[in-house]
C-alpha cells in the first residue's frame, strides 16, 4: 500500500486507528522533501504482542535515489513516537550524505581520482 509515495510493507495489519496516525506523522514530517530526492521508500512495520495487551512497534525504512541510499531502524511501544523517531534518523542521514556527497564531488573536482 502506498502512502503519499512511501510503499508500506504489512499495512493490511494495521487498523484505522495506526493508519490514520501514519499519514499524519508524514504530513507533519514533511517527507516529500526528503521523497524528491529519492525513487522510492520503502516503510517496513511489525508488530509485536508477546505478553499482555502492549503492542510493540518496530520500524524499518530504506530509500534509494540519485545514488545515495538510506536505511534507518526504530521501535517503540507507541507507533507515533516510534515514525517521529524513523523520520529524525532518516533526515538526518540524508543531510549527512548530502553534505559527504558535496565533500566527495569537491575532492574529486579538484584533486582528481584517487588512485
Amino acid at each position: 500500500m502506498y502512502v503519499s509515495n512511501i510503499q508500506i510493507i504489512k499495512y493490511r495489519d494495521l487498523n484505522t486507528e495506526e493508519k490514520d496516525s501514519i499519514s499524519r506523522v508524514v504530513s507533519e514530517h514533511r517527507v516529500s522533501l526528503l521523497l524528491k530526492d529519492l525513487d522510492r521508500l520503502v516503510l517496513q512495520i511489525k508488530k509485536y504482542r508477546d505478553f499482555g495487551d502492549r503492542i510493540k512497534y518496530s520500524l524499518r525504512a530504506r530509500g534509494d535515489g540519485n545514488g545515495t541510499r538510506l536505511e534507518a531502524t526504530s521501535y517503540d511501544w507507541d507507533l507515533r513516537a516510534a515514525l517521529h523517531k524513523l523520520f529524525s534518523k532518516l533526515r538526518t542521514e540524508y543531510e549527512h550524505k548530502k553534505k559527504d556527497k558535496g565533500f566527495k564531488k569537491y575532492m574529486k573536482k579538484y584533486f582528481g581520482k584517487r588512485r
